[in-house]
């Protein structure tokens, strides 16, 4: 992950030989309003957030994303609980806390990817998983404030309305979460197991680093 990243960042830089600078300067001194998903809606959760920002130029533009905490029932496609290796899940609901971003976009062209720069900041996490035999398992990442790189796409019509997506995280500190399992019948050697098993699990899914993803529209003027 860590190798594709770097690959997408020397290609984003390197384009500029590519391509000329834009001599459309619509966007030069623009502000930007707008509104976003933090999540595909499809999955039953929508992380709805706002986005203000101001276009310095074609190539530059600092603002910020706020998005509100919202609550998610996955079940059987939760990758936290299904890395439990527990059958007879009934049901995992997850609660997301508030997250920000305040963040520069620089990209070489008008019409190429950004690169996202900034530092953002996720609410503590929660996810609860419940299964028929009576266990219960709580995992929590806990609040924390990182800096953050990027990628993304700004697309802005002659009208002003703009189409946008990002994402911008901290992918090389996956925070380890703090896992507590409560009833069921457990041995204490079985709970060190998942416990160690949700740990390890946790880790190693990089939506779960301190991150923000936007899916926005709005409107330059």
């Amino acid at each position: 992950m860590k190798k594709r990243l770097i690959a997408l960042l020397t290609g984003l830089l390197s384009s500029n030989a590519a391509y000329a600078a834009p001599t459309d300067s619509a966007l030069d001194g623009a502000v930007y309003a707008g509104v976003n998903l933090g999540e595909l809606p499809w999955g039953g959760s929508f992380k709805p957030g706002v986005s203000l920002g101001y276009y310095v130029n074609e190539l530059v533009y600092v603002g910020f994303v706020y998005q509100v905490p919202d609550t998610i029932r996955r079940d059987d496609s939760s990758f936290n609980a299904s890395g439990l290796g527990k059958a007879g899940l009934i049901k995992s609901e997850e609660s997301v806390g508030q997250r920000f971003l305040l963040h520069t976009r620089l990209r070489p062209h008008r019409y190429s990817p950004f690169l996202s720069l900034g530092m953002v900041f996720n609410d503590e996490d929660r996810e609860e998983t419940l299964f028929e035999d009576g266990t219960r398992v709580v995992q929590t990442r806990k609040a924390g404030l990182r800096p953050a790189i990027g990628l993304g796409y700004d697309y802005t019509f002659s009208n002003g309305i703009t189409l946008n997506v990002e994402w911008t995280g901290w992918l090389f500190d996956i925070p380890k979460p703090d896992v507590q399992i409560h009833g069921g019948p457990m041995s204490d050697e079985e709970r060190r197991a998942m416990k160690q098993r949700a740990e390890e699990n946790f880790e190693s899914k990089i939506t779960n680093a301190y991150h923000l993803f936007a899916l926005g529209v709005g409107y330059a003027f």
